[in-house]
């Protein structure tokens, strides 16, 4: 029996391999129709979309009404420039919570709290599309502006250590995020980026009445009574 026509180990004749040559064809032709489909499908409807979004934030962010609400959503300014703007930007909170706190009917100071955070809610959406479209741009802090005035509603004539405790306890629970907070971030447009200080401010609004309750049941009498 003779071998020496079988190929040897390693190697195929000719005939056995698929040509290159021959594919070669039928490669470029895929490659051809792949990127067709590209270039000609599908970026006039990713082009029109994106388009459309640019424009819309091109039109805020150079429009008188889109300045204003960045002016106002980034409290006057200040959430720009700051290291720490929810912080420090957060303490404009201060004057409208006092300013809702001269309202003698607590229906009234609820509803002006209710009217603050709707309104709140259409300046943040109209100035993170001024500011690029983000979801919640650092800048923006109206959130906590609009939402100190909810942990003082029913205390009266707060003092100074009230006012500090309530801005305190906001913040460490704007930055702590407690249930359902960072749930609430997930809402659309200016609801997300409202919607999770109101948590804050709830959760704020529970510490701090409980401190109160703690000062009158121990006859401290450091923190002014609420109403």
């Amino acid at each position: 029996m003779q071998l020496r026509n079988l190929p040897r180990p390693g190697k195929c004749p000719r005939r056995y391999h698929t040509s290159t040559v021959a594919l070669r064809p039928y490669r470029l032709a895929n490659q051809v129709a792949v990127q067709s489909l590209l270039e000609v499908s599908l970026p006039p409807i990713y082009d029109a979309t994106m388009n459309s979004a640019n424009d819309r934030r091109s039109d805020d962010a150079n429009s008188l009404g889109g300045r204003l609400a960045v002016w106002v959503a980034t409290g006057l300014g200040v959430g720009l420039v700051t290291i720490a703007p929810g912080t420090i930007g957060g303490l404009w909170g201060l004057p409208l919570a006092w300013a809702v706190g001269q309202i003698a009917s607590p229906l009234g100071q609820q509803l002006a709290v209710v009217a603050i955070g709707l309104l709140g809610v259409a300046i943040c959406t109209r100035a993170a599309r001024a500011l690029g479209g983000e979801k919640d741009p650092q800048a923006i802090v109206l959130d906590e502006i609009a939402a100190l005035p909810i942990v003082l509603l029913g205390v009266s004539n707060p003092g100074p250590t009230v006012w500090l405790l309530a801005f305190a306890l906001f913040r460490l629970f704007d930055i702590t995020k407690p249930f359902p907070a960072r749930q609430a971030e997930r809402l659309p447009a200016g609801w997300g980026i409202m919607a999770d200080d109101w948590v804050a401010a709830g959760y704020a609004w529970i510490a701090l009445q409980a401190l109160f309750w703690v000062d009158q049941a121990l006859n401290l009498a450091w923190l002014s009574s609420p109403a």
